[in-house]
Parts: structure tokens; C-alpha cells; sequence
């Protein structure tokens, strides 16, 4: 993990700093995104709370809808960079909502590499089958290499 994304720069993937690999102590150093994961703001986790008592929770601000688009262009774009921008292409096998990280101005940045997989890279032919990651997304690698079960409808 630590060679693939060594090699992987954008603005749009979130940063591996460094990393420690001593003994049987392993660690991943990235870039700090202050505004959490987009899940968090997409899906908040909503405390109890009682009205009576005056009790309020402290919520996250709603996206607002350019700031929604906007985060949709950068993960968009993450994922061209990943399927057309390296070589071989990478498939990142698990992107979903929990995997998206907002930096100090709300931009997205793709994270999680950890299942990830490097594909053919034209010359060797190679195909990947295995869907692993999140229901509900597939790489267009998949779709258009795949055997035609991957399409249903």
C-alpha cells in the first residue's frame, strides 16, 4: 500500500506524509482534513435530545447545494485520476461516503486505499473480476471488461 500511494499524487486524493514500518509497528502518516468525512456531514449522528431541559445538540452545518456539486466534481475527479491518469490503473474497489474526507474549505479528497487494486496496464492483458468495497459502485473497469454477468439489469 505504502509503494502505490507513494506514487499517486493529487489534489484530490488525500496525502500519505510518511509511514513507519519497524518490527511489527505499521503506520500510515496522511494529510489532516479538519472537516471530517462526508458521511458525517450526509448522515449525522443525531444525540438524543431533551427539548424540555433546554438541551440542543451541536450539529453539523448543512452542505449547502453548490458545496454538494462541488464535492462531486472532486471525488469525480479523483476517480478519473485513478482509472485514466496512472499506469497501470487503479481501482479503488471501496469508495462510498465514509471514504471521502473534507479538507479546511470543504474540498473532497479520496482516502482508504486499503483494498485497492492496480489493473492491467494494456500490455499484459490482465483483466480483474473480483468486485470487492461497497455495493452500489463499480468501476467502469469492471463494466467494460468484465463478463457480461457484471451487467444486470
Amino acid at each position: 500500500q505504502v509503494d502505490l500511494l507513494s506514487r499517486m499524487h493529487s489534489p484530490h486524493l488525500v496525502g500519505l506524509l510518511g509511514y513507519c514500518a519497524d518490527q511489527s509497528h505499521r503506520l500510515l502518516v496522511f494529510e489532516f482534513m479538519p472537516n471530517g468525512s462526508l458521511k458525517g456531514h450526509l448522515h449525522p449522528v443525531i444525540p438524543a435530545v431533551d427539548v424540555a431541559a433546554g438541551e440542543q445538540r451541536d450539529a453539523r452545518p448543512t452542505l449547502d447545494w453548490q458545496t454538494r456539486l462541488g464535492i462531486a466534481l472532486d471525488c469525480a475527479r479523483a476517480l478519473e485520476f485513478l482509472h485514466e491518469h496512472t499506469s497501470p490503473a487503479v481501482i479503488h474497489r471501496d469508495f462510498n461516503c465514509s471514504n471521502v474526507l473534507l479538507d479546511h474549505n470543504y474540498r473532497a479528497r479520496v482516502s482508504d486505499f486499503g483494498t485497492a487494486k492496480v489493473g492491467s496496464n494494456k500490455a499484459n492483458g490482465q483483466v480483474v473480476t473480483r468486485v470487492l468495497g461497497t455495493t452500489g459502485y463499480l468501476a467502469p473497469e469492471y463494466v467494460n471488461e468484465s463478463p457480461s454477468f457484471w451487467l444486470t439489469r
